[in-house]
């Protein structure tokens, strides 16, 4: 099989050429490197000639003209793909050599979506592992669970942004494989993630603002239900979810793999789930609450706890979708 390296640069000469030498010390060469450049003003773009110059078989660089941000530059960059798999690339961190030998050796048959587990490491050097398993659909609709520089996954895959062209790049591509459940994680550590104050791809400070308000599940529904009912509404957040809205359904009318009978309820309940989250009325929301809590109890986890624990996974799963649009519309509002 073969291998596109997608690169999104912006501004990122400080650890480019570091990032760079770490693809090019791959134990498996990838084919092509694709790189989309997002109107840097430093010497990012003199560093990509420089790289191209030395690896014209290897290297193609394209200027993404206009204001964007970085998923959308990686959108822009996936285009110009010609091999049988995709791995993201991030500009200011670092691949262990046998990133993409392992995660290929994971592309089985059956599996389309391949993740490598990562080291955090902040601008005093300090690292700290970070181990991540597949989501399952539901853990995935609202927000995404596996970030973008440590997946590798088949091209077929980008034809999510065909039905949902504003999605964040590695949410789509992990809501089609959570979706048809193709999707797996191996153990090896393949990235050093870098967080430093120069970072584009989100906020620097590990701080959640969505978490400034300390105050339970409970208020927060009774809140989210008292602000809908007086009319409150996000086109942010509604936008959001129509994108998500639209991958599930295409994965329903297009699946890649049979799935359970199980696995196919739980994932018509989700579609169901994210219309009603879209709509953001009371009584959409009331449904969405039902419904999520439906999901929690179909799974075995729920099944086989005991009472007291089914209780409490109960409770904050008709709570959580208030939770989200309770903390989000706080976020937006900053």
């Amino acid at each position: 099989m073969t291998i596109s390296v997608v690169i999104a640069t912006y501004n990122g000469e400080k650890f480019l050429r570091e990032q760079l030498d770490s693809v090019l010390a791959q134990t498996l060469m990838p084919n092509e490197i694709i790189v989309s450049d997002d109107g840097s003003t430093d010497g990012t773009w003199a560093i990509l000639e420089e790289y191209k110059t030395r690896y014209p078989k290897l290297f193609r660089i394209y200027k993404n003209e206009g204001a964007h941000d970085p998923h959308a530059n990686f959108r822009y960059a996936f285009q110009y793909v010609n091999c049988d798999l995709v791995a993201p690339c991030d500009q200011d961190d670092i691949w262990m050599p046998e990133k993409l030998e392992r995660s290929v050796e994971g592309m089985k048959d059956n599996v389309s979506f391949v993740f490598c587990q990562e080291l955090k490491r902040n601008e005093n050097g300090e690292e700290e592992p970070l181990f991540h398993t597949m989501p399952p659909i539901y853990k995935n609709i609202l927000g995404n669970v596996i970030a973008g520089h440590i997946i590798v996954c088949r091209k077929e895959l980008l034809n999510v942004f065909s039905v949902a062209p504003e999605i964040a790049f590695d949410w789509g591509l992990t809501l089609c494989a959570a979706a048809d459940n193709t999707g797996i994680g191996i153990e090896y550590v393949g990235c050093v993630w870098r967080r430093h104050e120069d970072v584009v791809t989100s906020a620097f400070s590990d701080h959640n603002p969505l978490k400034i308000e300390k105050i339970n599940k409970w208020r927060k529904l009774i809140r989210t239900l008292w602000l809908l009912m007086r009319g409150v509404y996000s086109k942010v957040m509604a936008h959001r979810l129509h994108q998500v809205s639209n991958v599930i359904t295409w994965r329903i009318e297009n699946r890649v793999a049979e799935i359970n009978d199980n696995e196919f309820d739980v994932l018509k309940t989700c579609q169901r789930f994210v219309v009603d989250m879209e709509k953001q009325s009371l009584l959409s929301m009331i449904r969405a609450c039902y419904l999520y809590s439906k999901i929690i109890k179909n799974l075995a986890e729920y099944r086989d706890a005991s009472i007291r624990k089914k209780i409490g996974m109960a409770s904050y799963a008709f709570c959580y979708p208030a939770m989200w649009w309770y903390d989000y519309h706080i976020y937006e509002a900053l």
